[in-house]
């Protein structure tokens, strides 16, 4: 009896040790997770005083491995690779000795959609350049962020690469599921997370546990998100507003079999917005021109290159609604948003905005001028004064203008930039933004640029004056004076004339290569030029702001740029970036026909018009279909490249450049089909 009483004595008191080890042990792995601000700090000061050899790219590295090391280990003594909520421990982002939490551009989002930013200009439901009236949301605006960027869950898969598009996270919503669906999806997603475990220990029986952890939460994010969030496009057809209206008289008979191919395609170019609960899209009030792929929202400049070609083509009515759709995101949001989503309400596109209300207010008028309808000009004139120019003056004095974003005072120029410092949602997995610019708002800055990504920019685009933005600037500046004459405001025309002849000047002093006899872009900080050769020189010709001699010089660039389908992104042909080397993009090629039109070398541009229309025409014969960019050099389409995300099909500008440089340059027929 002593015997069997001494051993149950035994017995406890092993399990009273036991489970006081296993206490301190969980309490001292959660004091090893549970660090405050200024543990983060400690821990940026040991990984930077431990690792100086290493640079700060490699210690911040070392950094986040180190702290993500410390979470794992309670995730991986409990199998919480399987827990359905995020972790928020690893939701947050640091760069250059900066902390940075998540959630705080989250908070941005909500105040910029919170209220209407111009309350004082007439609103599109009572003044509207279209005939047809738009349609407008019953509450305007909704103030909460869309789960594509307030969803812990979705930024733990994107920080974790559990997909490889993240714009897919971007644009999910939540499904409304019952307890019992959920906890089946989460069962479920648990035994995928297992089993992806075990086959990486049967391939890799060296992994340790931090990978193995790793390779369990990304598959069970993988199964339970796919399973319980709603991917589904929002966009409906507007099918009723564009049909098939022309073909063209040529005996080449691959432009012709492109041209109707894109006459069939404009279907499914223009969709109306209809968002649900929780979405990241953006309602407009009229319908809007997306450029296809991955991108099922219309972005800013794309837009503007796709109403040139609805101009050709005689869609003027579409073409209005884009502008419209553009002045009612400045009156909500205080800009035009780098595309129609949430997330891209801190930043947003090169101005091309008081060109496509000059063109198309044109156009209007115009048509209205033919069959003398003076009741529908004076409606036209009166749109201008009350709410076009109004908006667009404060789009370009309080966006573009701000000394504390975007406009440098000392030299007169401006710069791209982003309210957020953190990376992109909207970004694939391929996107390395460590490497793509010296901060994440570097990175958000060249997205705003439209040239993301490129070496001519170099890493520091937030504090780079580009030959791009600062030459769409001085247009519109010049529209601005035009439109202030036209509305016979002699004020507001010599202010903005001045103002565009003082950034003559400072892109003269500041971005002309006079050695090179072009335009370079200008870091502000180090006070120098990067001396790369971009198409983008070819855009203060487009604008008109050079004079004769500089319009030479800038001319004989093709010889360096100019291949045999059109005009290639930049000399560094090295570069893995897509807005460089051989890539071939429909905006350069029409900024260059344009302006080298303007100039008198007509010649020059139909070339290269004839160049590009028939790349795209031996792609599309190729290949079926018609894509972002091509090779101009290889004459085909881009190879896949895992640097980048994949080549998109589709593709609203590069259809709409065949239509305008076969209309507007070369000067072909289009007949009206017969109805």
């Amino acid at each position: 009896m002593k015997n069997k009483n001494r051993t149950l004595s035994t017995y406890f008191f092993k399990l009273i040790v036991i489970v006081i080890i296993t206490f301190s042990l969980e309490n001292f792995l959660n004091l090893n997770l549970s660090y405050s601000n200024n543990d983060k700090v400690q821990l940026s000061k040991d990984a930077c005083c431990s690792s100086t050899a290493l640079g700060k790219t490699a210690w911040v590295e070392q950094l986040n491995n180190d702290i993500f090391n410390r979470d794992i280990l309670v995730h991986s003594s409990k199998d919480e690779y399987c827990k359905p909520n995020a972790n928020e421990k690893i939701i947050w982002f640091q760069r250059d000795n900066e902390f940075i939490e998540w959630k705080s551009s989250i908070e941005l989002l909500r105040q910029i959609k919170s209220n209407l930013f111009y309350p004082q200009i007439p609103k599109i439901q009572t003044l509207h350049l279209p005939i047809k009236k738009p349609v407008i949301q019953a509450k305007l605006p909704q103030n909460t962020p869309s789960s594509g960027v307030s969803d812990k869950l979705l930024e733990e898969a994107r920080v974790l690469a559990a997909f490889e598009d993240y714009k897919l996270l971007s644009d999910a919503r939540p499904k409304k599921l019952s307890t019992s669906k959920k906890a089946f999806f989460q069962n479920r997603a648990c035994r995928k997370a297992k089993q992806a475990i075990k086959k990486a220990i049967k391939e890799n029986p060296s992994l340790d546990k931090l990978s193995l952890h790793k390779i369990g939460r990304k598959a069970y994010l993988n199964f339970y998100i796919s399973n319980t969030y709603d991917f589904t496009q929002e966009l409906r057809s507007a099918h009723n507003l564009v049909y098939p209206k022309w073909s063209i008289h040529t005996q080449d008979k691959n432009l012709k079999k492109t041209f109707n191919y894109i006459e069939n395609n404009w279907n499914n170019l223009v969709k109306e917005t209809s968002p649900h609960q929780n979405s990241s899209l953006l309602k407009t009030p009229y319908p809007v021109i997306i450029p296809a792929g991955r991108f099922q929202e219309p972005y800013y400049w794309d837009s503007y290159f796709g109403v040139k070609g609805l101009l050709s083509s005689g869609r003027l009515e579409i073409a209005q609604m884009q502008v419209e759709n553009f002045l009612d995101f400045i009156q909500r949001f205080g800009l035009v948003p780098n595309g129609g989503r949430d997330y891209y309400l801190s930043r947003s596109q090169p101005p091309f905005l008081s060109s496509l209300i000059k063109e198309v207010y044109d156009a209007s008028i115009l048509e209205a001028t033919k069959i003398n309808d003076f009741k529908r000009i004076k409606q036209i004139k009166d749109w201008l004064a009350k709410r076009a120019y109004p908006l667009l003056k404060l789009d370009y004095k309080n966006f573009w203008m701000n000394s504390n974003t975007r406009y440098d005072e000392k030299t007169g120029l401006n710069h791209h930039w982003d309210s957020i410092n953190l990376p992109r949602p909207e970004r694939h997995s391929f996107d390395n933004e460590s490497k793509l610019g010296n901060s994440y708002r570097d990175v958000r800055a060249s997205a705003e640029s439209g040239l993301d990504f490129t070496e001519t920019l170099g890493k520091e685009t937030s504090s780079t004056a580009g030959v791009l933005l600062n030459s769409m600037l001085y247009k519109t500046e010049k529209d601005l004076e035009f439109f202030a004459n036209e509305l016979d405001i002699s004020s507001d025309s010599l202010d903005f004339k001045k103002r565009y002849n003082q950034r003559h000047e400072s892109m003269d002093k500041y971005l002309w290569n006079a050695e090179k006899g072009c335009y370079n872009n200008y870091n502000l900080k180090t006070g120098e030029r990067i001396p790369i050769l971009s198409a983008d020189t070819f855009t203060p010709l487009y604008v008109g702001m050079v004079d004769a001699n500089k319009a030479k010089l800038i001319r004989e660039k093709l010889t360096i740029l100019e291949k045999n389908g059109g005009i290639m992104s930049s000399e560094l042909t090295s570069s893995p970036h897509q807005w460089d080397g051989n890539n071939g993009w429909a905006p350069f090629q029409m900024i260059a026909m344009q302006g080298l039109k303007n100039y008198g070398y007509e010649d020059d541009a139909k070339r290269i018009a004839q160049k590009w229309t028939n790349l795209i025409a031996k792609v599309y014969i190729e290949n079926g279909a018609i894509y972002e960019r091509m090779d101009v050099d290889k004459l085909s389409k881009p190879e896949v490249d895992e640097s980048k995300y994949p080549p998109q099909q589709g593709f609203l500008w590069t259809n709409s450049s065949f239509v305008w440089a076969l209309k507007d340059i070369l000067q072909l027929k289009f007949v009206p089909n017969k109805k």
